[in-house]
């Protein structure tokens, strides 16, 4: 967290973008005046649900606070987003952190198309000289001389690293294991039917779940995808803040139908 405020920049949203029937408080002290190169700001406008989301929010007792970046997470709050307010576009890893780097003549050396199979070591073991990689369409492999602090990271445990005949220098214990997995990632964008209707969703995720998964090699070669093991709501508290979270959205459409601005049937299952 200490290096989060000197890297982002917080350009706040102007009053005459909401409706006035909100309120977005934010918290500038969690920036830094002077931070970036990445933009943190908020959308050019507001969708009127929003807001009537967030007089629901209020009635159902999460009360409104001034934003999630001081780290306060139990309360309703306007997010965020990493958009670049003089365009409105996204403010992206590439389109701040690597054109900053670029700008300064700094940038990395990127390999196309190749893929690393093995580090090299010297004779003590304490040090990667090469890299033992291929390149597309060649059967072959080549080694590109680079220097690195000691590597004392395995790839997985030590028992499993002999059993794929995979060498390894060092064995920290648990590396691999005990993973939180808590992304969702849908590369589809689906778009509401043109009936004439306007549709709206609440979606929930676990914050820090509990629940932990594990990767794990399928071979020694590179090429071989790993084993993956998310392992989502095993633990019980996981399933019972998911269970919890879909009778928070029903109570939430209940008190948005109240307001006048939804249906009292759902069109489509709850998504967590």
């Amino acid at each position: 967290m200490a290096y989060r405020p000197a890297r982002l920049l917080l350009t706040p949203l102007h009053n005459q973008i909401l409706h006035s029937n909100s309120t977005n408080g934010q918290t500038p002290d969690a920036f830094s005046p002077t931070g970036g190169p990445l933009e943190v700001s908020f959308r050019n406008a507001v969708h009127a649900f929003r807001t009537r989301c967030q007089k629901a929010f209020i009635v159902l007792g999460m009360n409104r606070i001034d934003g999630f970046n001081s780290g306060g997470l139990l309360s309703s709050a306007f997010a965020a987003f990493t958009i670049d307010p003089r365009n409105a576009q996204r403010s992206s890893s590439e389109s701040s952190f690597l054109q900053a780097m670029l700008d300064k003549g700094a940038g990395p050396t990127v390999y196309k198309n190749t893929m690393a199979h093995k580090a090299l070591f010297d004779h003590d073991n304490k040090h990667a000289t090469e890299v033992q990689l291929s390149t597309e369409g060649t059967f072959g492999s080549r080694s590109v001389n680079f220097t690195l602090h000691a590597l004392t990271q395995a790839l997985d445990l030590a028992n499993h690293l002999r059993n794929l005949e995979f060498p390894y220098i060092k064995n920290p214990p648990g590396v691999g294991q005990k993973i939180a997995f808590n992304g969702y990632n849908l590369n589809e964008v689906t778009a509401d039917p043109k009936d004439g209707h306007q549709y709206a969703t609440l979606s929930g995720a676990l914050v820090a779940p509990l629940s932990r998964g594990s990767v794990r090699l399928a071979g020694p070669n590179m090429n071989t995808p790993p084993l993956i093991g998310p392992q989502w709501f095993v633990d019980p508290t996981d399933k019972d803040l998911a269970i919890r979270a879909a009778k928070r959205h029903r109570e939430i459409w209940a008190e948005l139908a109240k307001l006048r601005v939804a249906d009292q049937e759902s069109t489509l299952p709850l998504m967590l």
